[in-house]
Protein backbone atom coordinates (compact mmCIF):
# COMPACT_ATOMS: atom_id res chain seq x y z
CA UNK A 1 0.00 0.00 0.00
CA UNK A 2 2.86 2.26 1.07
CA UNK A 3 4.48 1.51 -2.92
CA UNK A 4 1.23 2.53 -4.17
CA UNK A 5 1.03 5.75 -2.47
CA UNK A 6 4.81 6.40 -3.51
CA UNK A 7 3.80 5.68 -6.96
CA UNK A 8 1.21 8.22 -6.75
CA UNK A 9 3.25 10.52 -5.15
CA UNK A 10 5.73 10.60 -7.98
CA UNK A 11 3.79 11.34 -10.63
CA UNK A 12 3.61 14.80 -10.28
CA UNK A 13 7.23 14.85 -10.33
CA UNK A 14 7.76 13.03 -13.38
CA UNK A 15 9.41 14.45 -16.81
CA UNK A 16 6.79 15.60 -19.50
CA UNK A 17 5.95 12.70 -22.00
CA UNK A 18 7.92 13.58 -24.79
CA UNK A 19 5.98 13.29 -28.59
CA UNK A 20 6.81 10.66 -30.65
CA UNK A 21 6.81 12.06 -34.68
CA UNK A 22 7.12 10.23 -37.78
CA UNK A 23 11.20 9.15 -37.81
CA UNK A 24 10.51 8.19 -33.99
CA UNK A 25 7.66 6.15 -34.36
CA UNK A 26 8.56 4.42 -37.26
CA UNK A 27 11.82 3.19 -35.26
CA UNK A 28 9.80 2.20 -32.49
CA UNK A 29 7.80 0.39 -34.79
CA UNK A 30 10.62 -1.06 -37.22
CA UNK A 31 12.75 -2.32 -34.73
CA UNK A 32 10.47 -4.88 -32.67
CA UNK A 33 8.60 -5.83 -36.57
CA UNK A 34 12.66 -7.15 -37.70
CA UNK A 35 12.66 -8.78 -34.51
CA UNK A 36 9.67 -10.70 -35.10
CA UNK A 37 10.13 -11.00 -39.13
CA UNK A 38 13.58 -12.63 -38.26
CA UNK A 39 12.10 -15.01 -35.43
CA UNK A 40 9.43 -15.94 -37.58
CA UNK A 41 11.38 -16.73 -40.39
CA UNK A 42 14.45 -18.00 -39.86
CA UNK A 43 14.65 -19.03 -36.00
CA UNK A 44 11.21 -20.93 -35.83
CA UNK A 45 12.32 -23.44 -39.42
CA UNK A 46 15.89 -23.83 -37.50
CA UNK A 47 14.30 -24.96 -34.59
CA UNK A 48 11.74 -27.04 -36.64
CA UNK A 49 14.67 -28.77 -38.75
CA UNK A 50 16.81 -29.50 -35.40
CA UNK A 51 13.90 -31.82 -34.01
CA UNK A 52 11.80 -29.28 -32.09
CA UNK A 53 7.88 -29.81 -33.05
CA UNK A 54 6.62 -26.60 -34.72
CA UNK A 55 4.30 -26.05 -32.09
CA UNK A 56 6.75 -25.49 -29.59
CA UNK A 57 9.41 -24.14 -31.97
CA UNK A 58 6.42 -21.31 -32.48
CA UNK A 59 5.97 -20.70 -29.21
CA UNK A 60 9.80 -19.99 -28.43
CA UNK A 61 10.25 -18.10 -31.42
CA UNK A 62 7.31 -15.70 -30.88
CA UNK A 63 7.87 -15.57 -26.96
CA UNK A 64 11.71 -13.93 -27.33
CA UNK A 65 10.59 -10.76 -29.16
CA UNK A 66 7.74 -10.13 -27.48
CA UNK A 67 9.19 -10.43 -23.94
CA UNK A 68 11.58 -8.03 -25.59
CA UNK A 69 9.18 -5.90 -25.71
CA UNK A 70 7.41 -5.98 -22.37
CA UNK A 71 11.21 -5.15 -21.14
CA UNK A 72 11.47 -2.24 -23.52
CA UNK A 73 8.70 -0.66 -22.49
CA UNK A 74 9.83 -1.17 -18.98
CA UNK A 75 12.96 0.41 -19.16
CA UNK A 76 12.14 3.32 -21.67
CA UNK A 77 9.47 3.57 -18.78
CA UNK A 78 11.88 4.07 -16.61
CA UNK A 79 14.07 6.30 -18.43
CA UNK A 80 11.31 8.79 -18.30
CA UNK A 81 12.10 8.69 -14.61
CA UNK A 82 8.93 7.01 -13.84
CA UNK A 83 8.94 4.35 -10.78
CA UNK A 84 8.34 0.72 -12.03
CA UNK A 85 5.23 0.26 -9.48
CA UNK A 86 1.58 -0.30 -10.31
CA UNK A 87 0.47 2.91 -9.43
CA UNK A 88 2.86 4.95 -12.02
CA UNK A 89 3.04 2.46 -14.46
CA UNK A 90 -1.29 2.52 -14.42
CA UNK A 91 -0.88 6.20 -15.08
CA UNK A 92 1.71 6.65 -17.26
CA UNK A 93 0.42 3.21 -19.18
CA UNK A 94 -3.39 4.62 -19.03
CA UNK A 95 -4.40 1.00 -17.19
CA UNK A 96 -7.64 1.92 -15.60
CA UNK A 97 -10.61 0.32 -14.33
CA UNK A 98 -13.43 -0.47 -16.83
CA UNK A 99 -17.88 0.18 -16.61
CA UNK A 100 -20.60 -0.93 -17.92
CA UNK A 101 -20.39 1.58 -20.78
CA UNK A 102 -16.69 0.37 -21.42
CA UNK A 103 -17.84 -2.94 -21.80
CA UNK A 104 -20.28 -2.81 -24.13
CA UNK A 105 -18.11 -1.02 -26.29
CA UNK A 106 -15.22 -3.11 -25.64
CA UNK A 107 -17.00 -6.55 -26.22
CA UNK A 108 -18.90 -4.63 -29.32
CA UNK A 109 -15.69 -3.39 -31.08
CA UNK A 110 -14.29 -7.38 -30.43
CA UNK A 111 -17.70 -8.64 -32.01
CA UNK A 112 -16.99 -6.35 -35.12
CA UNK A 113 -13.21 -6.93 -35.55
CA UNK A 114 -14.35 -10.75 -35.59
CA UNK A 115 -16.68 -10.98 -38.20
CA UNK A 116 -14.58 -8.70 -40.13
CA UNK A 117 -11.47 -10.89 -39.80
CA UNK A 118 -13.28 -13.67 -40.91
CA UNK A 119 -14.74 -11.93 -44.07
CA UNK A 120 -11.32 -10.65 -44.96
CA UNK A 121 -9.94 -13.75 -44.30
CA UNK A 122 -11.91 -15.51 -46.71
CA UNK A 123 -10.58 -13.10 -49.08
CA UNK A 124 -6.90 -13.33 -48.17
CA UNK A 125 -7.39 -16.96 -49.00
CA UNK A 126 -8.85 -16.20 -52.56
CA UNK A 127 -5.62 -14.56 -53.39
CA UNK A 128 -3.62 -17.01 -51.72
CA UNK A 129 -5.13 -19.69 -53.56
CA UNK A 130 -4.53 -17.63 -56.72
CA UNK A 131 -0.60 -16.80 -55.85
CA UNK A 132 -1.41 -13.12 -55.74
CA UNK A 133 0.13 -13.11 -51.69
CA UNK A 134 2.67 -15.35 -52.12
CA UNK A 135 3.08 -17.81 -49.57
CA UNK A 136 6.45 -19.20 -48.41
CA UNK A 137 7.20 -22.84 -48.80
CA UNK A 138 6.91 -25.69 -45.83
CA UNK A 139 4.67 -22.96 -43.77
CA UNK A 140 2.93 -25.10 -41.57
CA UNK A 141 -1.22 -26.08 -42.40
CA UNK A 142 -1.81 -23.88 -39.41
CA UNK A 143 -0.80 -20.68 -40.84
CA UNK A 144 -1.47 -21.36 -44.08
CA UNK A 145 -4.37 -19.07 -45.65
CA UNK A 146 -4.38 -22.11 -48.81
CA UNK A 147 -5.05 -24.45 -46.06
CA UNK A 148 -8.39 -25.43 -44.42
CA UNK A 149 -8.43 -26.38 -41.00
CA UNK A 150 -11.09 -28.80 -39.90
CA UNK A 151 -11.97 -31.56 -37.30
CA UNK A 152 -10.41 -34.02 -39.84
CA UNK A 153 -7.26 -32.39 -39.87
CA UNK A 154 -6.98 -30.19 -36.47
CA UNK A 155 -4.32 -32.86 -34.98
CA UNK A 156 -2.27 -32.55 -38.35
CA UNK A 157 -2.49 -29.03 -38.87
CA UNK A 158 -1.08 -27.88 -35.40
CA UNK A 159 1.54 -30.57 -35.67
CA UNK A 160 0.47 -33.82 -34.02
CA UNK A 161 -0.03 -32.59 -30.68
CA UNK A 162 -2.68 -35.42 -29.67
CA UNK A 163 -2.17 -36.00 -25.84
CA UNK A 164 1.02 -33.46 -25.59
CA UNK A 165 -0.14 -31.80 -22.16
CA UNK A 166 2.28 -29.62 -22.39
CA UNK A 167 1.34 -27.48 -25.49
CA UNK A 168 -1.39 -26.12 -23.56
CA UNK A 169 0.48 -24.20 -20.57
CA UNK A 170 3.67 -23.27 -23.50
CA UNK A 171 0.59 -22.02 -25.76
CA UNK A 172 -1.17 -20.18 -22.47
CA UNK A 173 2.59 -18.64 -21.93
CA UNK A 174 2.65 -17.60 -25.58
CA UNK A 175 -0.76 -15.75 -25.41
CA UNK A 176 -0.11 -13.66 -22.21
CA UNK A 177 3.51 -12.78 -22.94
CA UNK A 178 1.55 -11.52 -26.57
CA UNK A 179 -0.72 -9.50 -25.07
CA UNK A 180 0.98 -8.01 -22.20
CA UNK A 181 4.36 -7.27 -24.26
CA UNK A 182 2.38 -5.95 -26.62
CA UNK A 183 -0.10 -3.78 -24.99
CA UNK A 184 2.94 -2.39 -22.80
CA UNK A 185 4.88 -1.41 -25.70
CA UNK A 186 2.61 -0.20 -27.87
CA UNK A 187 -0.66 1.42 -26.43
CA UNK A 188 1.07 1.84 -23.03
CA UNK A 189 4.45 3.63 -23.80
CA UNK A 190 4.12 4.40 -27.61
CA UNK A 191 0.80 5.42 -28.15
CA UNK A 192 0.38 8.25 -25.71
CA UNK A 193 3.47 9.67 -26.80
CA UNK A 194 2.11 9.77 -30.60
CA UNK A 195 -1.07 11.31 -29.25
CA UNK A 196 1.24 14.25 -28.42
CA UNK A 197 2.31 14.40 -32.37
CA UNK A 198 -0.28 13.69 -34.49
CA UNK A 199 -3.85 14.93 -32.59
CA UNK A 200 -6.64 13.12 -33.90
CA UNK A 201 -5.37 10.90 -36.53
CA UNK A 202 -3.45 8.97 -34.00
CA UNK A 203 -5.43 5.91 -33.96
CA UNK A 204 -5.21 6.14 -37.73
CA UNK A 205 -1.50 6.39 -37.78
CA UNK A 206 -0.54 3.90 -34.92
CA UNK A 207 -2.93 1.71 -36.20
CA UNK A 208 -1.33 1.47 -39.75
CA UNK A 209 2.16 1.05 -38.44
CA UNK A 210 0.76 -1.78 -35.52
CA UNK A 211 -1.17 -3.75 -38.86
CA UNK A 212 2.57 -3.59 -40.41
CA UNK A 213 3.90 -5.00 -37.46
CA UNK A 214 2.61 -7.63 -38.26
CA UNK A 215 4.35 -8.27 -41.70
CA UNK A 216 5.81 -11.25 -40.68
CA UNK A 217 3.02 -12.64 -41.70
CA UNK A 218 2.44 -10.51 -44.66
CA UNK A 219 -0.36 -12.68 -45.83
CA UNK A 220 -2.90 -11.77 -42.75
CA UNK A 221 -2.15 -7.65 -43.04
CA UNK A 222 -5.14 -7.43 -45.22
CA UNK A 223 -7.72 -8.82 -42.17
CA UNK A 224 -5.61 -7.81 -39.23
CA UNK A 225 -6.34 -3.86 -40.59
CA UNK A 226 -9.69 -3.35 -39.61
CA UNK A 227 -8.80 -5.07 -36.14
CA UNK A 228 -5.48 -2.67 -35.42
CA UNK A 229 -8.04 0.40 -36.50
CA UNK A 230 -10.41 -0.66 -34.72
CA UNK A 231 -8.10 -1.35 -31.25
CA UNK A 232 -6.41 1.81 -31.52
CA UNK A 233 -9.39 3.79 -32.14
CA UNK A 234 -11.04 2.14 -29.14
CA UNK A 235 -8.38 3.14 -26.37
CA UNK A 236 -7.85 6.64 -28.12
CA UNK A 237 -11.39 7.59 -27.62
CA UNK A 238 -11.49 5.74 -24.41
CA UNK A 239 -8.16 7.14 -23.27
CA UNK A 240 -7.98 3.93 -21.44
CA UNK A 241 -5.93 1.25 -22.58
CA UNK A 242 -7.42 -1.25 -20.64
CA UNK A 243 -10.40 -1.73 -22.95
CA UNK A 244 -7.23 -2.54 -25.21
CA UNK A 245 -5.97 -5.51 -23.35
CA UNK A 246 -9.52 -7.00 -23.17
CA UNK A 247 -9.63 -6.66 -26.61
CA UNK A 248 -6.21 -7.86 -27.47
CA UNK A 249 -7.02 -10.78 -24.90
CA UNK A 250 -10.52 -12.08 -26.74
CA UNK A 251 -9.23 -11.92 -29.99
CA UNK A 252 -6.18 -13.57 -29.93
CA UNK A 253 -7.14 -16.00 -27.13
CA UNK A 254 -9.66 -17.46 -30.19
CA UNK A 255 -7.05 -19.69 -31.19
CA UNK A 256 -6.42 -21.66 -27.89
CA UNK A 257 -9.38 -23.53 -28.16
CA UNK A 258 -8.26 -24.79 -31.12
CA UNK A 259 -5.11 -26.17 -29.32
CA UNK A 260 -7.13 -27.60 -26.68
CA UNK A 261 -9.34 -29.87 -29.57
CA UNK A 262 -6.07 -30.88 -30.96
CA UNK A 263 -4.57 -31.65 -27.99
CA UNK A 264 -7.68 -33.79 -26.83
CA UNK A 265 -7.91 -35.11 -30.28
Amino acid sequence: MENGKRGLNHISNTRTIQPMGWASSLLHFGLPAAALFAAFHFLMPWLISNGLSFVYAYALSLSLPLSGMLAAALIATHRERHLLEWAALQWRWRLYGMNGRIWFWTIAAVIVAMVAYSLLSMVQSTLALQGIIPIPDGLPIALDPRQQVGPDNFNQAFGDIQGAWLVLPVFLGLLIINIVGEEAWWRGYVLPRQELAFGRWTWLVHGLMWNLFHVFKWWDLIALLPVTLLLTFLVVRLRNNTPGVVFHALFNGLSFPLIVIAVLG
